[in-house]
């Protein structure tokens, strides 16, 4: 699951070794500097010229999670089947446009693209072919020695050019390289390997040993990291995993390094031929399940598994030892409980809310500690009761978010919309800059911010109370989706479609776009979920098409639909590493059903079944529970999203709508009344209410599923 895969980690200083990890290893650390995974070494999956390996150099993942790699050796494009460990030929030979191959990257349409180093061409592979045609060529069109690429958000190819020292960039839709940057002078220095973070900041490899990073908008290259003693040597290729840290090869030393993500101090996490990375290694890419596969040029495919690069803290006691002058101590968990560090030097306990430990321990020398992790232990609710029965507002409440110790809810009357400051207890209406419209669409959080919605226009506030007002093209009533990910907001639903790619700065108030032809609301589909680095949605019928979005703007269908049901997926949402879809039309006495999947782009759905109940609508996860409302008789909760258990309304005349969490309670609204689950008290920080952990450190804030 997502949640063993991507922990929480906590901090140290020092040099720890580490038993309690998947493998006994040695690391020198800073204070504030994430621990590295200590792995081991990788594993060769695939070997040698007769197996089509042949000194490989780029990879890529299709979206069916099928692995391509060019191999420079022998000029051909080779395909591992997903799950599979045989790599077969799909284009061979100069003749065929492949000629010295080294850098291969997929469009949002699916077709490839590949840079021919050897006789400085770019080509493409249409989608579902194994024809490669040259797009561009020659030096005179600003192709020169071409090495990496990679798509930005906006579908925009940008490129490294070697042996001119040039970034270019393809416009989306053309066959023109215009040069960005160039130059030494400009930190453009023997360019390899580029890859772009969730928030659009395109990194670059240079292999004079530095690496470099062009902020999103801009054409400035400045250098985060130079030089061997600070691990990078030779750079290569670069790859994000899901939790924004950044690995990187070495050519001259053979090694895997990591940069965490918000810091710029690499790691050494794998190293020399004994360890499987040698050759010297080239190209690395991360799979869906966030397995690093990395291509060495001795004729080698290594896998290192997701498992041993996100370690995880489980229940019972580790003994570690820890040599430094003083710090923090980071330590991988997942859980919410208690975590004891104790030794000669070190009797500190941390307590730890969703994974979070905020609380520092002090050690020096040299200290043999002692770490006792409580299990995991979910807030399962144990009743409903009603704890607001008037006061608010008339209209009935549609789709509600919390944040910053506030509950919005959006409604159908003129230019309004609802707040509460005291966890649904009273609720007051708020006026919206546009009075003249109803804003009865999904409302979201997102880093510090509400907003809400409605024809053309958005709103963001930071009480929920006093709003301003900004552009949204396509912005329109009945949306009742809002996601944030992969550097992309959106709201959409019911035809229409709104996104902005301008979420680098809060407010998200600039950079609205309208999208005429997303290709997924032509019908119904479910809320919009995002996790595992993939937006997903459900088709609202009996037969149910998914699909999905790396970027919230290009849609496809997956080749895994829902399963079959006696009614319409309604409810999605993303958490512990899985999505969860739910079905909302049933009887009382017939069970609903719904699904689950940690990626509907690579993996079937399982079916799961929940009590029968009436119209279930919206689907929440807080505190280690999923929680889901149904209009009228009860609602339902689950620790893992696939076993759910009934739990009565408090008034089963009401209907019952949205839900979220705040402070220790799930709320529930209606028409007329709030329901409340008096959970036990939980410190959250600021921004991590419900939906906290949706991407795991891309999205840092709730968001409204329904």
């Amino acid at each position: 699951m997502g949640s063993q895969i991507f922990p929480t980690p906590t901090t140290v200083s020092g040099t720890i070794s580490s038993s309690y990890l998947p493998v006994n290893a040695s690391s020198v650390l800073t204070d504030g500097q994430l621990v590295p995974a200590l792995i081991a070494s990788g594993t060769v999956v695939i070997s040698g010229t007769a197996n089509n390996i042949n000194g490989p150099y780029g990879l890529a993942f299709d979206a069916q999670q099928n692995l391509w790699i060019t191999n420079y050796s022998n000029s051909t494009l080779v395909r591992v089947a997903s799950g599979t460990t045989t790599a077969t030929v799909q284009i061979s030979g100069t003749a065929n446009n492949i000629n010295g191959p080294f850098a291969p990257a997929f469009d949002a349409q699916q077709n490839l693209w590949i840079t021919n180093y050897s006789n400085n061409t770019l080509v493409r592979v249409a989608s579902g072919t194994t024809i490669a045609t040259v797009q561009i060529s020659g030096t005179a069109n600003n192709i020169n020695g071409p090495y990496g690429l990679a798509f930005d958000a906006q579908q925009n190819l940008w490129i490294t050019s070697y042996f001119n020292n040039t970034l270019v960039r393809v416009a989306s839709g053309t066959t023109t390289a215009t040069v960005q940057i160039s130059g030494t002078a400009n930190n453009i220095n023997g360019p390899d390997g580029l890859a772009f973070d969730a928030q659009q900041n395109l990194w670059i490899a240079n292999f004079n040993n530095t690496l470099v990073r062009v902020a999103s908008g801009t054409t400035t290259a400045t250098v985060r990291i130079s030089g061997t003693a600070n691990n990078i040597n030779g750079p290569n290729g670069l790859a994000f995993d899901a939790q924004q840290n950044l690995w990187i090869t070495n050519y001259f030393n053979n090694t895997l390094v990591r940069v965490a993500s918000g810091t710029t101090t690499a790691t050494v996490q794998i190293s020399g031929a004994t360890n499987n990375i040698s050759g010297p290694p080239y190209g690395l890419a991360f799979d869906a399940q966030q397995n690093l596969w990395i291509a060495n040029y001795n004729n080698t495919l290594v896998r290192v598994a997701s498992s041993s690069i996100f370690p995880t803290l489980g229940s019972g006691t580790y003994t570690t030892t820890i040599t430094g002058t003083g710090g923090l101590a980071y330590l991988y968990t997942n859980n919410t409980g208690t975590v004891t560090l104790s030794g000669s030097s070190i009797n500190q306990s941390y307590t730890v809310n969703s994974g979070v430990i905020t609380t520092t321990a002090a050690f020096s020398g040299t200290t043999n500690a002692t770490v006792t992790s409580t299990a995991y232990q979910p807030v399962v609710p144990t009743s409903l009761s009603l704890i607001a029965s008037g006061g608010y507002p008339s209209s009935p409440a549609l789709y509600v978010t919390s944040g910053n110790n506030t509950i919005i809810a959006s409604r159908n009357d003129t230019g309004l919309i609802s707040y509460s400051t005291n966890n649904g207890a009273s609720w007051n209406s708020a006026s919206m800059p546009q009075g003249s419209y109803t804003y009865s669409n999904a409302v979201g959080f997102y880093n510090g911010y509400f907003y809400a919605f409605t024809t053309g226009n958005g709103a963001y506030s930071t009480n929920g109370y006093t709003w301003s007002n900004f552009s949204a093209p396509g912005a329109q009533n009945g949306l009742f989706s809002f996601a944030v990910g992969n550097g992309v907001m959106l709201i959409g639903g019911n035809g229409a479609f709104s996104y902005s790619q301008a979420i680098t700065t809060s407010p998200v108030n600039t950079g609205w776009t309208q999208n005429s032809s997303p290709g997924i609301y032509t019908t119904y589909y479910s809320q919009i979920a995002f996790g595992n680095g993939v937006f997903a949605c459900v088709q609202q019928s009996s037969n149910p098409t998914v699909v999905y979005s790396y970027n919230g703007i290009n849609w496809f269908t997956s080749s895994y639909s829902a399963p079959n049901t006696n009614g319409s997926y309604i409810a999605l949402c993303f958490a512990n590493g899985i999505f969860v879809a739910i079905c909302g039309n049933d009887t009382s006495s017939t069970p609903a059903y719904g699904a689950w999947t940690p990626n509907p782009v690579t993996t079937a759905w399982t079916p799961l079944t929940m009590p029968a109940r009436l119209s279930w609508n919206t689907l929440c996860f807080a505190n280690g529970v999923f929680f889901c409302i149904a209009s009228y008789t009860a609602s339902a909760y689950s620790t893992n999203g696939y076993t759910w258990t009934s739990i009565a309304n408090p008034n089963t005349l009401q209907s019952w709508y949205g839900v979220t969490y705040m402070n220790g309670y799930f709320v529930g609204t209606s028409s007329s009344y709030i329901s409340a689950n008096p959970g036990p008290s939980m410190s959250f920080v600021s921004n991590q209410q419900p939906f906290a952990n949706l991407s795991y450190g891309i999205y840092n804030g709730p968001t409204t599923l329904h």
